[in-house]
């Protein structure tokens, strides 16, 4: 593949976007992405008085654990992490507590931060799971819209995964409308760019 595509740049193809002739990861992007957007959900649910703040982070693939080692380095932050991959998640993640194994659903956190598949809180666990919000990288992370409309009726706040999980196309964004600049600049300017901006928009929201 890599022979392939070794020789598309966007002049060349202006349809082809993956972060071509820079060293900024569109999945590490993302990451930056959920990180911003979970910390400013976390602090608006913190309640008053509040020392620390749980996090569970659902899947530390190359998403979920960029977001996990963002969000345990937060003071006042507790990071919860697991993965359907035995030892998997606490590798991923050091310092966070392995909660791997056990019903992710029924575990206790302030924000749910579902990196892993699609359509996994269905409609019985939307009306248990005992979070207060809910911000990740998963792409439909509702079984349905009733799985959906049980936690707005639970008064759980939800961040749409447009928002939280932007990372990805901000950085594309940046490549299609200003190639030179994209491949110029160090991937951690790259990465706090589009994590402020996906700030941003958290907290407009």
């Amino acid at each position: 593949l890599t022979e392939l595509t070794s020789h598309l740049t966007p002049r060349a193809c202006g349809y082809v976007l993956a972060g071509i002739g820079s060293t900024c990861d569109p999945n590490v992007a993302t990451g930056f992405g959920v990180a911003a957007s979970a910390t400013v959900v976390a602090n608006a649910v913190r309640a008053a008085g509040q020392d620390e703040v749980t996090l569970l982070v659902l899947g530390t693939g190359k998403v979920g654990a960029v977001a996990g080692n963002l969000l345990i380095k937060t003071p006042g932050f507790k990071v919860l992490v697991a993965d359907t991959i035995p030892g998997f998640a606490k590798q991923a993640v050091p310092g966070a507590v392995d909660v791997s194994g056990q019903p992710w659903h029924k575990i206790p956190c302030d924000v749910l931060v579902p990196c892993a598949g699609s359509r996994m809180i269905d409609a019985e666990m939307a009306a248990s799971i005992p979070c207060k919000a809910i911000c990740g990288s998963s792409n439909l992370p509702f079984a349905d819209d009733e799985a959906q409309d049980i936690t707005a009726q639970r008064g759980i706040v939800f961040v749409p995964e447009a928002i939280s999980s932007a990372g990805a196309i901000l950085a594309d964004s940046i490549e299609y409308y200003n190639h030179s600049a994209f491949v110029s600049s160090h991937r951690q300017l790259l990465y706090a760019y589009v994590a402020s901006l996906v700030e941003n928009k958290t907290e407009e929201f």
